[in-house]
């Protein structure tokens, strides 16, 4: 690849809109959640620098409610010239998986020599998280948390049990569905006595990096309507950070960062020691964590989430990740 032949992505989701059609590939970027904007966002970057075009996405839509997505799902798509990376940007909410015969499928058929197969995660259930944690999360005591074991928390698909009694009645009410169900260990936040706040951390990664969404709530159920947040990076990252921002031309002389340092080695060693635990687990590349800090640096990742959303809206973290972007898929070298 030359430095005037602009990358080629192909983006394989199963979040069609009404234009979309299944199962055709589409000469147009993904446009939904945070990857999507970041692949535009991407060009903006180069163009700032005087970088040509770096960057085609096209995008092929599968279907949403697919229990398994194998190599069945692709048959009959139709690819000219092959990508140069591929990434996989599916919601599981409803627990699907992915199997190892549909990447094999996408690898062979789609991707080209010494392509990049991007976030082949394939599933990411509650079981699943609770399997990949050095904590040992599940339990069949009380007190304890109820939830769908799948990867979308509604407040009603979400129950605190405490005692014997409550778990009874639970039982008694949801017997027919228990087997969707998983039991967690309720899980003190660290700090609480304190502070009498919840305290939820969202860890974005992108490629290994990770950036912090702290998230602060009087209610137990938390979530970004409910709490006040704020972004926080490690402060051994600065450098790397300033040097990243300076070279995507942008102009952060004089401006507001929206992003806190933090220093305090120990946590953030141990926050990325689960890290590479997670990411080897479950393969992603570009992800987000949901994770509570029972007992001072004791980190406990209690959702995966493969879709990522908010953190587009943080500048800082928009203009490094176009900068990781292009370091990973080598745009412009």
């Amino acid at each position: 690849m030359t430095s005037n032949a602009p990358h080629r992505m192909l983006v394989v989701h199963n979040i069609a809109s009404g234009a979309d059609q299944l199962r055709v590939i589409e000469g147009k970027p993904f446009r939904k959640y945070s990857f999507g904007s970041l692949l535009a966002y991407a060009d903006e970057v180069a163009q700032r620098a005087g970088r040509p075009h770096m960057l085609v996405s096209d995008s092929l839509a599968l279907p949403r409610d697919v229990a398994v997505y194998g190599a069945e799902q692709l048959r009959g798509v139709t690819v000219g010239a092959k990508y140069d990376s591929i990434f996989c940007h599916f919601v599981l909410d409803d627990g699907g998986v992915l199997t190892d015969d549909f990447f094999a499928a996408l690898r062979a058929d789609f991707l080209g020599p010494g392509g990049l197969l991007l976030n082949p995660v394939k599933s990411i259930t509650k079981n699943d998280v609770a399997l990949a944690s050095r904590f040992e999360l599940e339990t069949q005591s009380v007190p304890c948390v109820i939830k769908k074991n799948n990867n979308y928390n509604k407040p009603e698909t979400v129950f605190e049990i405490g005692t014997e009694a409550e778990l009874a009645a639970w039982r008694e009410k949801h017997a027919a569905d228990e087997p969707k169900y998983v039991m967690h260990k309720r899980l003190e936040y660290f700090g609480i006595e304190q502070s009498q706040m919840y305290q939820l951390e969202r860890w974005v990664i992108f490629f290994g990096d990770l950036t912090l969404n702290y998230r602060y709530s009087d209610e137990f159920y938390i979530k970004s309507a409910t709490s006040l947040s704020f972004y926080v990076r490690d402060e051994r990252s600065m450098a790397d950070d300033l040097a990243r921002l300076t070279g995507s031309a942008y102009e952060w002389k004089g401006r507001t960062i929206d992003c806190a340092y933090n220093h305090d080695p120990e946590a953030w060693d141990a926050r990325y020691a689960v890290l590479e635990d997670f990411r080897s687990a479950f393969g992603f590349d570009y992800a987000e964590l949901d994770v509570i800090q029972p007992r001072k640096n004791e980190f406990v990742v209690i959702d995966v989430n493969n879709t990522p959303g908010p953190a587009h809206k943080n500048v800082h973290f928009r203009e490094l990740t176009a900068r990781f972007l292009a370091d990973m898929l080598r745009l412009g070298a």
